[in-house]
């Protein structure tokens, strides 16, 4: 689940993704999200904690 721009929660079906300024959340099969930065080019397994997959530049 994302938190859009009005503060509520989204859910989004596995494989699929949303841009929110130059952040992009997909969710996983397995149900985890993901957060990829294009401007630092991080990623990030969104969650209760945060956990960083890639740090970025």
């Amino acid at each position: 689940m994302l938190e859009g721009a009005d503060g509520r929660g989204k859910n989004l079906p596995p494989l699929t993704g949303r841009q929110y300024g130059q952040a992009v959340g997909f969710a996983a099969p397995g149900g985890d999200v993901y957060v990829f930065d294009t401007r630092k080019l991080a990623l990030v397994k969104a969650g209760s904690t945060n956990q960083v997959i890639f740090p970025g530049f």
